[in-house]
């Protein structure tokens, strides 16, 4: 129906139409307070499972985040001990084959020496001389008797044989 087509309706239905109308309305009011009572302890429900969530994931969050500070703590440890244990290293191959490590885990703190008090160091002792005696090529062991060697060695003096 389109908004300038007339329209003839008698008095009772227009009666009956505002009726249907005032009805609506009344129904229509959106929540009375029982209502509205409800549907607030139905979304604190729904606010508390939520938050019980958040905490929970919180948690769980907070133990991994300490997992890998710990992880991080060890790596850094282990990096340092291998710092020291490369520096030991070096420290021996520079002295010339000096078997003396210095221990991997470092030692109390030792005050700087001052400028009144010179710290008497010690002469560096002369290389060793070691004469190395060349060693000899390693001799191969006698292939066993049935081995795969030992037949192709076998077959190839039987082949010389024919062949000359």
């Amino acid at each position: 129906m389109r908004g300038d087509e007339l329209l003839v309706i008698s008095r009772a239905e227009y009666e009956a139409l505002k009726k249907l109308a005032e009805e609506g309305r009344k129904k229509g009011q959106l929540f009375d307070a029982e209502e509205m009572q409800a549907i607030r302890e139905q979304y604190q429900e729904l606010v508390e499972v939520e938050r019980g969530r958040r905490d929970e994931l919180e948690w769980k969050l907070r133990v991994e985040l300490a997992r890998v500070r710990n992880a991080e703590l060890s790596a850094r440890r282990n990096a340092d001990d291998m710092r020291q244990l490369e520096e030991s290293l070096l420290s021996v191959f520079e002295e010339g084959g000096d078997t003396q490590v210095r221990a991997a885990a470092p030692g109390p703190a030792v005050p700087a020496p001052t400028a009144q008090a010179p710290v008497p160091v010690a002469a560096p002792l002369p290389p060793v001389q070691v004469a190395l005696k060349p060693m000899p090529p390693p001799v191969p062991a006698a292939p066993a008797a049935g081995s795969h060697a030992e037949k192709f060695r076998q077959a190839m003096a039987h082949r010389k044989r024919y062949s000359a």
